[in-house]
């Protein structure tokens, strides 16, 4: 695939999940997504965003409430935003909300995790974007199966890979972290049996 057919494949792609938003009544998201990505653009914050946005950008379109958005300095980048259009949250650093919708949005720290039992990091944001920049899918994939794996109450997480795997065509050799490899391989040959 060439650079041209991959940017034409990315913006079907984004046109297809934001078609699904206002179907749903979810559209309020991708704006918020905007401004969250300008913002932090305009401060020269890396950021990168997962989470179910995320899921629906990789061709699953399923509802979320809120927009996850990695970076590297939480502080920083709620300070950014509070000062831009948004509002943090009462009782908590990591949550501030869109004013113009009330989306919230969960700022998740670039090479950690915030659950203490997880294998698989959070990747560490180095692209500064205007525009929502998105994680790669095998990052994605691999971050909901460890979620999933850690907690199993998390089913939509596991649902969320598998319908990953069935709407991009994955094959068993998919390159996902080594620490969710069986899991990733369990799935892929419980829904392709």
């Amino acid at each position: 695939m060439n650079h041209g057919e991959k940017i034409s494949e990315i913006y079907h792609r984004e046109i297809l999940a934001e078609s699904h938003r206002k179907l749903i009544g979810n559209s309020e998201i991708s704006k918020t997504s905007s401004r969250v990505s300008n913002v932090l653009g305009k401060f020269n914050i890396p950021h990168v965003i997962v989470g179910g946005v995320a899921v629906q950008h990789y061709g699953y379109f399923r509802t979320t409430i809120d927009l996850d958005v990695v970076v590297n300095d939480i502080d920083e980048a709620r300070d950014k935003l509070s000062m831009n259009g948004f509002r943090e949250a009462p009782g908590t650093k990591t949550i501030v909300y869109d004013r113009k919708n009330t989306v919230p949005v969960d700022l998740l720290p670039g090479g950690k995790s915030v659950d203490p039992r997880a294998e698989v990091m959070l990747p560490i944001p180095t692209k500064v974007n205007n525009t929502p920049d998105y994680i790669d899918l095998n990052s994605l994939i691999s971050l909901k199966l460890d979620t999933y794996k850690h907690n199993p109450k998390r089913l939509r997480d596991a649902a969320d890979v598998a319908e990953l795997i069935l709407n991009n065509n994955l094959p068993l050799n998919y390159p996902v972290d080594y620490h969710v490899k069986f899991d990733y391989h369990e799935l892929w040959n419980k829904i392709n049996s």
